[in-house]
C-alpha cells in the first residue's frame, strides 16, 4: 500500500506489522482448540483403558504421570511451534517499510508534488 508523504513512519510500521498480530491470535486459537480436543481424547480414553492420571508434580513410587510441558503432546506442540515460527519469519521478510523521498536538483521535495508539476 502506498501512503502519502505526510503519514508518519510509526503508522507505516504498525500497518506493516498488523499481520504478525493476526498470526499470533490464530496460533493461540488453534493451540486452544487442539489442546481441548486432545484433552477430551485423553479423558475419553480413561473409560476404555485403565491408565494413571496426569498430575503437576509426580509423587515418588507412584504410577502417576507428569503433565506436558507445552500443554500439548510433543508430537503436536513442537511442529505447531515450528510452523508458527516459520510463518512469522516469512511474514516479517515479506512485508517491510520503505520510506522514499524524492530529490529535484539536490533539494528534497514532496513526492506527489514533484510528479504533478
Amino acid at each position: 500500500m502506498v501512503f502519502d508523504a505526510y503519514t508518519s513512519v510509526v503508522t507505516k510500521i504498525v500497518f506493516v506489522n498488523a499481520p504478525q498480530v493476526v498470526l499470533s491470535v490464530l496460533f493461540f486459537l488453534y493451540n486452544a482448540l487442539l489442546t481441548s480436543m486432545l484433552v477430551n481424547l485423553e479423558y475419553v480414553s480413561y473409560s476404555t483403558k485403565k491408565k494413571p492420571l496426569r498430575v503437576s508434580t509426580r509423587c515418588p513410587n507412584s504410577e502417576q504421570r507428569n503433565t506436558y510441558y507445552l500443554q500439548l503432546p510433543y508430537r503436536y506442540g513442537v511442529p505447531l511451534l515450528g510452523l508458527s515460527c516459520a510463518l512469522h519469519y516469512t511474514m516479517s521478510q515479506a512485508l517491510y517499510v520503505v520510506d522514499v523521498m524524492s530529490f529535484i536538483d539536490g533539494i528534497p521535495g514532496n513526492f506527489h508534488n514533484d510528479l504533478y508539476q
